[in-house]
């Protein structure tokens, strides 16, 4: 009988250990910022002679966000794919696009002009907050509503799907006068 006892309260104290520990690590919550959604926006360029619109590759881009002055990108080089995120305090975000390329790229080196050119991209959306869990909190899901951009370098803007999500499914192509 005293054996019994003994055998109960180790398996009393030993199964809530052993079940916490299979609990927490079936329950683990990914909280990265890789979960996240963002804004997918894929780069296009469009020939002004011959009207042909090609993938384009970004020189040089830094974006910045306008309402608390952070920067997404700096100084990204041979970009072909932008990922924001947008704001979740309000309900529009207003983005910097700073580019640099070099004019006549082909020409010596006394010859070549290295270019500074920004463009003002603003996004209108809905957030809609998700509760995901007590570890992670609440998760922010966006659809866009509209946007604007000035347009020096950027000549349009086509939009995809208007929801951001974090499979890099293509949410807008801009489009860029040929440099």
């Amino acid at each position: 009988m005293k054996k019994f006892t003994s055998l109960l309260l180790i398996i009393m104290i030993a199964c809530p250990i052993i079940s916490s520990f299979l609990s927490s690590c079936a329950s683990e919550s990914d909280c990265s910022m890789a979960g996240r959604p963002r804004l997918f926006i894929y780069p296009f360029k469009i020939n002004p002679e011959t009207g042909e619109i090609s993938k384009d590759t970004i020189p040089w881009l830094t974006v910045t966000a306008l309402s608390t002055n952070y920067t997404i990108i700096n100084k990204g080089e041979k970009l072909e794919l932008l990922e924001i995120p947008l704001s979740y305090s309000a309900d529009s975000s207003s983005l910097k696009l700073e580019y640099k390329y070099v004019r006549n790229p082909e020409a010596d080196e006394k010859d070549r002009v290295t270019v500074t050119v920004i463009d003002t991209l603003t996004i209108w959306h809905t957030n809609s907050p998700t509760f995901i869990s007590m570890d992670c909190g609440y998760e922010v899901k966006q659809r866009i509503d509209g946007y604007k951009c000035t347009t020096y370098l950027v000549d349009s803007i086509a939009d995809f799907d208007l929801n951001t999500n974090t499979n890099a499914t293509k949410n807008l192509e801009i489009f860029h006068i040929y440099r």
